[in-house]
Order: C-alpha cells, then sequence, then structure tokens
C-alpha cells in the first residue's frame, strides 16, 4: 500500500498520464514534414510517441525523461533529465508529444527553486502557472522556422487568464492549423480533464484551421479516430460538417488572446449578432461576486438545527447553495456554523457545546485545509471572499459557479430575497445602487433563451458545464431586450 501511494505521488508530481496508442500514432500522422525531420520529444514517459514515430520511419529523434526509473518501452534512446532546466541548444522541424499538467502547487519545491533561478523562466512564471504552460512556451522557442508542434493537452490553456501570453506568444509567432476538441470523452485512465490536440506551425500565411469537436462522453475508439481523419480531408472541400456527435469547421485564425473558442460558422453569426447589439457588459453595473470559502463545508453545515441551543442557532448563517436553485427562485436554504464575526477564541469555543463538539469532529481535516497563507483558527472560515459585497443587498441573483447544461439545458439564475450568503460553489449577481431596472428585469433577461446561447458557445464552457465566474461576460442593451422577447 505504502508504495502503492508513493507512486500516486510521485505520478500527480510528474503529471504522468501515459498516452494511448490510438492518440500517438494518430498525432503522428499529423506530422507534415515527412523527410525525416530533426523530432524532440521533451517528456517521453515510456517512450509511446517514440515506438509510433519509429513505426513511421522517422529516425532523427531527441527524446528527454525526468523519471528514470520508467521503462523505456521504444527503441529510440531516452535522455533522462529534466527538459525545463536542460532545455536543449538547438532547434527542431518537429516537436510532439502530452507535456505534464501539475498545478505550481504540486511542483516539487526543489523544481520550483530551480525554475525562479533560471534565466530562462524567471519572468514567464507565477503561482498560476501549471507546468504545461512552461512546456507549450519553451517548444514553440525551440522550433525551427516552418517547424510544427503537436500536442495532447487540457483545454484549460485556450481561456483562462494566467494563459494569454501562451495565446499571444503562439498569435504572434505562428498559427494554429489543427484543433481536436475530444470534450468529456475518455482517452485516458483515471483522467477527467476535458483534452484537446492542436498543430501549430511557426510562420504566418492567415490560413484557416481545422477544428473538429466531439459531444461523446465514451471511451475513445478506433472508429472515432476513423472519423476524424475522414472529417479532416472533408475540410479541404467544405466548410463546416456535422455528423451524429461530430462537429467539423473551418475556422479563422484567432485575433485576439482573451479566448481561444473556435465557434462553427453556422453558430458564429447568432453570436456576433447578439454582441453587435451590446454596447455595455453586465459587469458595468452589477457586482458579480464567486461566494466565501469554509475550506471544509462538511464541518460547518447544520443537517439538523434542532439539536443546537438558541445561543448556538444565533451563530448560523443562511447559505443559498447551488442545489438549492431552480431557475427563477430558489428551493431552500442550508444553515452553516459562522464564527469568524465573533473573535471566539479555544476557551470561549467551550460555551457552544454542540458546535465544538460537531467542529471537533473534522478538526484534524480543518487544520490540514488550505488557509490561504493564514493563521486561522480551525473553527473559523478561511476565505470571506465578498462577504461585504453580498451583505449590503438584501435581493441579489444567484446562480451555480458551474451548471451542466447538457443535461439541463438551461443554466439557473435565481432571485434571493432576504439575509442569505453564497459559498465557492455559487456565483451572486448585485446590481449598483444607481441603477434604475428592477432586479427581476435582470433577472427575466439572464434567465433568456438568447442568453443560454451566448453562454453556451461563448461562456467558460468545460465538456457539458458552463463555468459562471466574477470575469464571465454577460451582455445588455435594450436591442439585446429584445432579441431576448423574441425567442
Amino acid at each position: 500500500m505504502r508504495k502503492i501511494k508513493e507512486n500516486m505521488v510521485k505520478k500527480k508530481a510528474n503529471g504522468q498520464y501515459f498516452t494511448p496508442k490510438l492518440i500517438t500514432d494518430f498525432m503522428v500522422e499529423l506530422i507534415e514534414n515527412k523527410n525525416n525531420p530533426s523530432i524532440f520529444e521533451s517528456c517521453a514517459g515510456e517512450g509511446a510517441f517514440l515506438k509510433s514515430l519509429e513505426e513511421k520511419g522517422f529516425t532523427n529523434i531527441t527524446a528527454f525523461e525526468i523519471d528514470n526509473k520508467l521503462e523505456n518501452k521504444s527503441n529510440v534512446k531516452i535522455e533522462y533529465k529534466d527538459t525545463l532546466t536542460n532545455i536543449p541548444n538547438k532547434k527542431f522541424k518537429t516537436i510532439i508529444g502530452n507535456p505534464p499538467y501539475v498545478r505550481w502547487k504540486n511542483i516539487p519545491e526543489s523544481t520550483r527553486e530551480k525554475l525562479k533561478l533560471s534565466s530562462f523562466w524567471k519572468d514567464k512564471i507565477n503561482g498560476l502557472n501549471d507546468l504545461l504552460y512552461l512546456f507549450i512556451l519553451m517548444s514553440i522557442d525551440l522550433l525551427e522556422e516552418n517547424g510544427e508542434l503537436i500536442f495532447i493537452t487540457p483545454t484549460f490553456w485556450t481561456s483562462t487568464l494566467h494563459s494569454k501570453k501562451i495565446r499571444q506568444k503562439m498569435q504572434e509567432e505562428g498559427e494554429i492549423t489543427h484543433l481536436i476538441n475530444f470534450d468529456e470523452m475518455k482517452l485516458f485512465s483515471g483522467v477527467s480533464s476535458n483534452l484537446l490536440v492542436f498543430r501549430f506551425v511557426k510562420r504566418k500565411e492567415n490560413k484557416s484551421m481545422k477544428v473538429i469537436n466531439i459531444k461523446n462522453k465514451g471511451n475513445l475508439t478506433n472508429e472515432i479516430i476513423q472519423k476524424i481523419k475522414e472529417l479532416l480531408l472533408l475540410l479541404e472541400k467544405k466548410d463546416e460538417i456535422k455528423q451524429d456527435f461530430f462537429q467539423a469547421f473551418n475556422h479563422k485564425q484567432f485575433t485576439d488572446f482573451e479566448d481561444w473558442n473556435a465557434l462553427p460558422p453556422s453558430i458564429e453569426s447568432k453570436i456576433k449578432n447578439i454582441e453587435k447589439s451590446s454596447n455595455s457588459k453586465l459587469g458595468s453595473f452589477c457586482e458579480i461576486c464567486n461566494g466565501m470559502v469554509s475550506g471544509l463545508d462538511e464541518a460547518f453545515k447544520v443537517e439538523n438545527v434542532e439539536e443546537f441551543s438558541q445561543k448556538e442557532k444565533q451563530l448560523f448563517i443562511k447559505v443559498v447553495k447551488a442545489k438549492d436553485l431552480n431557475k427563477f427562485f430558489n428551493d431552500s436554504f442550508t444553515n452553516y456554523i459562522f464564527l469568524n464575526d465573533k473573535n471566539i477564541t479555544k476557551k470561549e469555543l467551550n460555551s457552544y457545546p454542540k458546535i465544538k463538539e460537531k467542529l471537533q469532529r473534522f478538526r484534524d481535516g480543518l487544520i490540514k485545509r488550505y488557509c490561504y497563507q493564514k493563521d486561522i483558527p480551525y473553527w473559523e472560515w478561511v476565505f470571506l471572499r465578498n462577504k461585504s459585497h453580498i451583505e449590503k443587498s438584501n435581493k441579489k441573483i444567484i446562480c451555480p459557479c458551474k451548471e451542466r447544461f447538457d443535461s439541463r439545458n438551461y443554466v439557473r439564475f435565481a432571485l434571493i430575497e432576504g439575509d442569505y450568503y453564497v459559498t465557492q460553489d455559487a456565483t451572486a449577481i448585485i446590481p449598483n445602487k444607481n441603477v434604475k431596472e428592477d432586479i427581476k428585469y435582470f433577472l427575466a433577461l439572464l434567465n433568456s433563451e438568447l442568453i443560454f446561447q451566448w453562454l453556451k458557445y461563448k461562456g467558460l464552457n468545460r465538456g457539458g458545464s458552463i463555468g459562471v465566474f466574477r470575469k464571465t461576460t454577460f451582455f445588455y442593451t435594450n436591442k439585446i431586450n429584445k432579441l431576448a422577447g423574441q425567442k
């Protein structure tokens, strides 16, 4: 058991998710530099890509891998070294692979210190970076002119704010030629990330990219790979194809760094009509607030109110969770223990025996919470994000931070009236005091089919979910109101 746990920790730290042969073969076939180009595999693992490259006759291959305990299952020599701190001093015609996806906080401290001291990396990293971010930036620099980069990655870098430098660098130095979004399809065992395969070429020709979106939650099969190849060929003659759970289309190169969300032509025209009819954003006259963070909801959530004394009940707050929401209104609320406002000491906690008893049951988990580098007593919440904004208004619109639109086919925006709070699974929308429109006007607009269509295609879409966060943009004008009324 100890060995298994050690392997899991190492796998997490190194981002080791080995690529199936169906994927490596497909990606190798995307290589357009056929004349035995110089190829670099920066995180070779057990040699999955190397085997596929061998089988296609490629021999001029350089391969690095950080973990020298992995078995090389190919005939290609692997150099065991940390690519990020041993960057090759030559350029390559083709770079291919499955770079690691490791959050900055999970990167070993020794590696983080090396990166901070590196002249190459010191101005490219911050606490929000994923290792993937670094591998993409490095790979673009290592490409020859007209070279190609073919990676399989999670989708987050196409839209998150801290990945903006990746999008900017790609746009300035070359073009995306292929973008195959596997969405929620199961490609790796034990991995639930939404994944994509992209091909980037280091030249500017202003050619359209070939985009394929696959809406299927099943396992990857050879039939699906063959269908992707067929659609890529059909896109030479057609601009848009929709078959079963495949949507394929040609898309112009992205023109900004903000959010790379490729829409099919039939949808893009509708979205542009919505945006053209808009001249302001909801965030201009509403506070859009993510909820507070307890660090361990189970510890503070009150299941049976009657077990507590009247004195203890005065330390409860009413919280509207995502599960409590319906479209337009809420069904219920949840009581939570909240002691932060009382400055209660450990000794004073004895005056609230049932509260203490409940919190004591979760004491170990509460102590281990991520506390945002603050010394927080285990009986308090860790992050009172937007608490003051949420308290300002007795009326607010609340929606889930993440909504499954593929099963529900709408986003729940609910009007909440009263002294209610929200936690991290919900977002509150609060009109500013100088806004003349009634809050119910915004409620109706946000729940309209028009706004749902915009959110579905231009929101923070991850698989079958829409993320509704502080940076999400909602459009508003009288023209939008008319359009929404037509739906």
